[in-house]
């Protein structure tokens, strides 16, 4: 079985205040609409799920580098190519076949784990417009590799794959 998160996923678990609400941007995940799968690749399910693990590890992220002493937050700093690395094809769609399903969860930790990066990245940094488009260019390798799965392997096991890679971030 896969498990999404907790019943609340955006509750807060601050030992400070146990009853805090969620932030507003957490939120937006109850009314997120899910896209087609024809334009993403991804069910709404999956497509929930990803936001769900995206939003905690990027909020994770940006939690530990407030906490930092001055003198170590150039270890969060954005990477300098970071808009250059992620324009890089680390795949052809028509190639995976060649790929064991192992491989593609491989493949779908790295593109999940370049999309936080872009995502604890300010868009200022890179300029507004190539944010966007990085992170658009992302959510179609993740949605990609999640239909070749789903094709090959069943939804089910496509689905247990992309939890797998989002649990690790």
């Amino acid at each position: 079985m896969v498990t999404t998160g907790p019943s609340a996923p955006f509750a807060s678990t601050s030992s400070a205040s146990p009853q805090a609400t969620a932030a507003p941007w957490q939120r937006v995940d109850a009314a997120w609409p899910a896209l087609p799968d024809t334009a993403t690749g991804l069910d709404a399910e999956a497509q929930r799920l990803l936001r769900f693990h995206l939003t905690r590890a990027v909020a994770r992220r940006l939690r530990n580098r407030q906490h930092l002493e001055a003198a170590n937050l150039w270890m969060w700093q954005p990477l300098p190519g970071l808009a250059a690395y992620v324009r890089q094809r680390r795949f052809l769609v028509a190639c995976l076949r060649q790929y064991q399903p192992l491989e593609v969860g491989r493949l779908l930790f790295k593109e999940a784990a370049l999309t936080v990066e872009g995502l604890a990245t300010p868009p200022s940094d890179v300029g507004m417009a190539a944010w966007a488009a990085l992170l658009a260019q992302q959510y179609q390798r993740i949605g990609q590799l999640y239909a070749h799965l789903r094709e090959r392997a069943g939804q089910r096991l496509a689905r247990v794959a992309l939890q797998r890679a989002l649990d690790r971030l």
